[in-house]
Order: structure tokens, then C-alpha cells, then sequence
């Protein structure tokens, strides 16, 4: 649901303030759980956030946590993850 790495990150979204950071954030996660509700048995909700740290700069470094909160309580039953690139290989 949302990428880390600066080149999958939507240009608007890097000139957020944090508030309005936090609430597009927040928005994104809602608006897809909600179209998507228990039609999915799995998602991605953040990506390369173990390689770049966008969000955590700006959001504190709970960001990742509230996110995980914010899906799981739009829909309890998913399974959520967190997927990044070469974390086994290297």
C-alpha cells in the first residue's frame, strides 16, 4: 500500500508536512481496505521500509506500527506483511 523507496514514492507525497503526510497515509490504507475488504487474504502494507525510511523521518519512528494498526482495524481477518527486497539473501 505504500513504498518507501523515493522513485515508487508519489511526488506530491514527498513535499507532504507531516500532518498532511500522516493523513494521506492514513487515508490510502482506509480507502483500499475498505474498497478491498475481505477480498484479499493477504497485503503488502508497506514496502522497502526496511531499506528506506521516508516515513519514519517524517512521522516519527511509530510510523510503520500505525500503519499495521490502520489496516488491521480495517480489516481484522487479513493477513498483513511487510515485504522488502534481499532481507534473506543479504
Amino acid at each position: 500500500m505504500l513504498w518507501e523507496a523515493p522513485n515508487y514514492t508519489p511526488k506530491r507525497v514527498l513535499n507532504l508536512s507531516g500532518v498532511q503526510l500522516q493523513a494521506t497515509a492514513h487515508s490510502r490504507i482506509q480507502s483500499l481496505m475498505s474498497q478491498y475488504k475481505e477480498g484479499f487474504i493477504h497485503w503488502d502494507v508497506s514496502n522497502e521500509m526496511l531499506r528506506y525510511h521516508f516515513y519514519e523521518q517524517r512521522l516519527g519512528p511509530d510510523a510503520k506500527l500505525h500503519f499495521f494498526k490502520t489496516a488491521h482495524k480495517s480489516d481484522p481477518l487479513t493477513t498483513f506483511f511487510m515485504n522488502d527486497v534481499n532481507v534473506v539473501e543479504t
